[in-house]
């Protein structure tokens, strides 16, 4: 099984795999990369020795992210997986976090994060409404380090390995690649208030 796993929700990242086994793959430190992700899943599958006839499933990040780049990622599997021969798979920027009691955290923008508890829906909130009596996890070091400066008590976890996201993916169909926005885009705020006048 030949897997092309797509994450452009922040970092954007391209992996591929046979078996479970990573064969190639481009982790980019600059958010700006998605202006090239294109290139960057042809240079890993130069890598892997491979070509986009040669993979069996795509595997995509549906987000919560980038608006600009979860659009980026959906696009490019949809166009590969134009095919029928290719199968999908879906998972979320939360997946990178193994199960955990504690709600999850995700950097978000400006004073925003992405926060996600077992019974809830996943949520975009002002930092300032999080409850500084609750316990939280997080991926990333510097939310972590940052929050826990002003108060609150968030541990920062290491994110699991691209297999094991991989292994949680769950098998969606094309009509399911649907990116997973938890707040309004920039465009749509800054129409809103021209509206209002």
């Amino acid at each position: 099984m030949k897997t092309l796993l797509l994450d452009c929700s922040s970092y954007p990242t391209v992996v591929v795999a046979k078996n479970r086994q990573v064969l190639a793959s481009f982790v980019s430190d600059n958010q700006r990369s998605c202006d090239n992700y294109m290139g960057l899943v042809d240079e890993c599958l130069k890598k892997a020795n491979l070509t986009i006839n040669d993979i069996d499933e795509i595997a995509v990040n549906l987000g919560p992210g980038s608006f600009t780049g979860l659009r980026v990622a959906v696009t490019i599997a949809k166009a590969f997986g134009f095919d029928d021969k290719i199968k999908f798979k879906a998972f979320t920027s939360f997946d990178y976090l193994k199960d955990a009691d504690l709600p999850i955290l995700l950097e978000a923008f400006s004073n925003f994060v992405y926060k996600k508890s077992k019974r809830r829906k996943p949520d975009c909130v002002e930092i300032s409404s999080l409850s500084k009596t609750e316990k939280y996890i997080t991926s990333s070091e510097q939310l972590a380090e940052r929050l826990t400066l002003q108060g609150y008590t968030v541990f920062h976890m290491l994110p699991m390995s691209f297999v094991e996201v991989l292994d949680r993916a769950k098998e969606v169909s094309a009509k399911e690649l649907i990116p997973l926005y938890l707040r309004k885009s920039q465009a749509e705020l800054q129409r809103e208030n021209k509206l209002k006048g």
